[in-house]
C-alpha cells in the first residue's frame, strides 16, 4: 500500500481555493529536480488532470553546478511521463562576486516570471515547505533581509512578474514527509550538494534545523491605503502593514525595503522627524498620514522611446502603448515649464513632492511636452501592483477577471 500523505487533503484544499477549474491556460510549476518541488509536480499534475488543466512544469539552470544541465534533464522526463509541458530556462549572465544567493533567487524568479508570462499562465506553484519557513525565520533572525513565504503573493520579480501570483501549498508539509512519501511511490529525485554546503547562509540555517513554528495560512491585514490611479501616489496610515509594499510600489523599484529601515521610518515619524526619502520614494505628510511618490532625486526616471504597438514599462510604474512612432516618455522634472497652461495646472494638483517624478509624453523634438495624447495608452501598475500583494485579489479566476487592474488610461 502507498504512502498517504499527511497534509494531502490541505494542499488539495489550497489547491482548490486558489485555482481555477475552468481556465484554458496553464497551471506552472517551478521544479528544480529536489524533493520538495518533484513532490509538487506530481501532486499538480493529479490536479491538473483531474480538473482538465494543463501543466506547465518549469527549470531553472542557473549554470552554478557542473550537474545543472543533468537535473533539468531528469525533470523534463518526468514532466513528459506526466504529460505535463517542460520548459528549459538557464541563467547564463555573468555571476556576482558577492551575494550571489539573493541575485540567483532574483533571476530565478525572472525567469520563471517570464516563462509563465510568455505561455499564458497566471499562476506558478512553488514547493516551499514548514521547513523553508522555519530556515527563513532563522536567516532572518540573523540579520538576512528576506521576505516573509506566503501560501498566495504576488511574484517578487517587478516588473516581469507584475500580473503573476506565486502559490506554495506545501507550507504545512514537513520536508521529510514529503521524501518518504516520494520512496513509497518509488520516485527519485537529486540532493543538491550546495544544500550542504556552509559557506551559503541558507545550508547553515538547514543544518541548524530550527524549530517549525505555526500554521503560515494568515489572513492578510485590511486595506488601509488610497492609490491614485492615473499617478500613482499613495497616501495611507504610519502604522500600516503595508507600508514596505506601498514603498516599493510607489518607487517602482522590485525589492521592498528592509524591515529595520521600515521600522527606523516610523520610529523618526513618531518622533516628528522630517519624513524624506526611503527606496526611492518621496514621503511627504499627508492629511490622511503619509503621502507616498516617486523620489527623481539626482538621478530622474530614465526617457524611454516607445516602439509602436508594443507594451512598454517605463520606471517600473507605467505601462504604456503607442499608436504611432516617434513617441517617448520621460519624467516632467526639467519639462514642466514647457507644458501647457492646462496641463501645468492639471500636474500641480499634486503634492509638490510627486511632480517631478511624474511621466511626461513628447515627441523626438522635445518641445512641447505633454500630460496625455489620444496616440499613447499609459496604465498606472501601482494600484494593481498593490491590490496584489495586499491580498485583493484571492484566486485565478479573479486574476483572470482583472477586476484589480486599471483599464488603459492616460495619466492625468
Amino acid at each position: 500500500m502507498r504512502l498517504i500523505l499527511k497534509g494531502f487533503d490541505t494542499i488539495q484544499a489550497l489547491l482548490d481555493r486558489h485555482l481555477s477549474t475552468s481556465l484554458d491556460c496553464p497551471v506552472a510549476v517551478a521544479v528544480s529536480g529536489g524533493g520538495d518541488s518533484v513532490a509538487l509536480m506530481h501532486l499538480a499534475a493529479d490536479w491538473t488532470q483531474r480538473h482538465g488543466r494543463r501543466l506547465l512544469v518549469l527549470s531553472v539552470d542557473h549554470r552554478l553546478s557542473p550537474e545543472g544541465a543533468q537535473w533539468n534533464g531528469r525533470v523534463a522526463v518526468a514532466a513528459q511521463s506526466l504529460k505535463a509541458d517542460w520548459c528549459n530556462l538557464v541563467w547564463s549572465e555573468p555571476k556576482p562576486t558577492t551575494g550571489l544567493a539573493a541575485a540567483a533567487r532574483a533571476a530565478r524568479h525572472a525567469l520563471l516570471a517570464t516563462a509563465a508570462r510568455d505561455a499564458g499562465a497566471k499562476v506558478v506553484l512553488m514547493g516551499h515547505t514548514a521547513d523553508d519557513v522555519a530556515e527563513a525565520d532563522w536567516m532572518r533572525a540573523q540579520g538576512t533581509p528576506l521576505g516573509r513565504l506566503r501560501v498566495w503573493g504576488p511574484s517578487p520579480a517587478w516588473p516581469d512578474g507584475r500580473g503573476i501570483m506565486l502559490l506554495r501549498p506545501l507550507l504545512d508539509i514537513r520536508r521529510q514527509a514529503l521524501r518518504d512519501w516520494l520512496e513509497a511511490r518509488d520516485i527519485g529525485w537529486v540532493e543538491d550538494p550546495a544544500n550542504l554546503d556552509p559557506r551559503f547562509h541558507r545550508s547553515r540555517a538547514r543544518a541548524a534545523q530550527p524549530d517549525i513554528g505555526g500554521r503560515s495560512h494568515a489572513i492578510p491585514p485590511p486595506r488601509d491605503y488610497t492609490c491614485d490611479p492615473g499617478s500613482g501616489l499613495v497616501e495611507l496610515p504610519l502604522e500600516s502593514p503595508w507600508l514596505a509594499h506601498a514603498l516599493a510600489a510607489a518607487s517602482g523599484r522590485s525589492d521592498l525595503p528592509g524591515g529595520q529601515a521600515v521600522a527606523q521610518l516610523r520610529e523618526r515619524l513618531r518622533g516628528g522627524g522630517r519624513p524624506g526619502v526611503l527606496g526611492g520614494t518621496r514621503i511627504e505628510i499627508g492629511a490622511g498620514g503619509l503621502s507616498l511618490s516617486r523620489e527623481p532625486g539626482r538621478r530622474p526616471p530614465r526617457d524611454l522611446s516607445l516602439w509602436p504597438g508594443q507594451v512598454q514599462i517605463w520606471d517600473g510604474r507605467f505601462m504604456v502603448r503607442a499608436a504611432t512612432p516617434g513617441w517617448h516618455i520621460g519624467a516632467a522634472q526639467g519639462r514642466r515649464a514647457r507644458l501647457s497652461v492646462v496641463d501645468r495646472a492639471a500636474l500641480a494638483r499634486l503634492p509638490p513632492g510627486a511632480r517631478a517624478g511624474h511621466p511626461v509624453l513628447f515627441q523626438h523634438d522635445d518641445t512641447s511636452p505633454l500630460l496625455a495624447s489620444a496616440q499613447v495608452e499609459v496604465t498606472c501598475l501601482v494600484p494593481g501592483r498593490l491590490s496584489l500583494a495586499t491580498g485583493q485579489v484571492r484566486s485565478e479566476d479573479e486574476l483572470a477577471a482583472e477586476p484589480w487592474r486599471e483599464p488603459i488610461r492616460h495619466p492625468i
